[in-house]
């Protein structure tokens, strides 16, 4: 049973790796769609990389709502959210590939893909996480495979996209990836059922929210003591008032810089091409 546990762990492994690839593979090969775009609606480029940007943009920016939603659900929160990504992702694909004007993928691939690539995201990467914990003996190299996954998705839909729109079009391309995206994401997302005992992890959301309790419950008793032994305590109160907004300030900013990044990673090669 002992061994049968860890191989189910390995398949979590590799499934995470392919979903990492299938979800990253459209945006990180949108580059060919561009130039296929530019001779098609001769739309300036710089605006057309900005879809893949928003996409990318996305996932980062919203990354806090799958988390709480898998804050409440535990194991069954990853497998929902999870499937909800992949089967959103390949709609927006089957509906990037009927639009008639470039435009509408602002709509299609850059806000709608954008949301689904963040909750297959975060639910993917972070059950890894809990089926590998810190501190576990193959941490590193089990979440490593995420890194894994942008690179061979970034090599492999390079090569299949542009072999692809050699002998098709581009509608029918997305209608290709969606299909792919659809069948491996679904097979992978099924290993979530597999056992694991993730009671141990040290990001297991069901201890999170019995320390939190705790931290919650010590805290107002600290405060109690405080409110009766120092006249000071309207201060005291004030300076966490003002240490919750600075923490909501950093956390703003970070999602902002994470948006920011992605952009200039991505638009500015762009704003070259005359």
């Amino acid at each position: 049973m002992r061994w049968q546990m860890k191989w189910n762990k390995w398949a979590v492994c590799a499934s995470v790796f392919v979903i990492t690839i299938t979800r990253t593979g459209p945006v990180f090969s949108f580059g060919f769609f561009v130039a296929e775009f530019y001779k098609m609606y001769q739309v300036n480029m710089a605006t057309l990389t900005w879809i893949s940007v928003m996409a990318a943009g996305m996932c980062g920016i919203l990354s806090p709502i799958p988390v709480y939603v898998l804050k409440y659900f535990n194991k069954h929160g990853y497998i929902g959210c999870c499937t909800f990504g992949i089967v959103t992702q390949s709609v927006c694909l089957f509906l990037s590939a009927l639009v008639k004007d470039v435009r509408w993928m602002f709509l299609t691939f850059g806000l709608m893909y954008g949301v689904a690539y963040c909750f297959a995201h975060m639910s993917s990467c972070l059950y890894l996480s809990e089926i590998f914990p810190t501190g576990q003996k193959y941490h590193i190299i089990a979440t490593a495979t995420i890194w894994g996954g942008y690179a061979t998705g970034q090599i492999l839909y390079n090569l299949l996209v542009a072999w692809l729109l050699q002998i098709m079009s581009w509608a029918n391309v997305f209608i290709i990836l969606g299909a792919i995206n659809l069948f491996l994401g679904l097979l992978c997302v099924s290993s979530f059922l597999l056992k694991n005992d993730i009671s141990e992890s040290s990001f297991s959301y069901s201890t999170l929210n019995e320390q939190v309790l705790e931290n919650n419950n010590n805290e107002q008793i600290n405060q109690i003591d405080k409110t009766e032994n120092n006249p000071n305590s309207r201060e005291t109160i004030q300076s966490n008032k003002r240490n919750d907004i600075l923490q909501w300030l950093k956390i703003i900013f970070w999602l902002v810089g994470t948006m920011f990044s992605n952009v200039i990673m991505m638009a500015l090669p762009g704003s070259f091409v005359r």
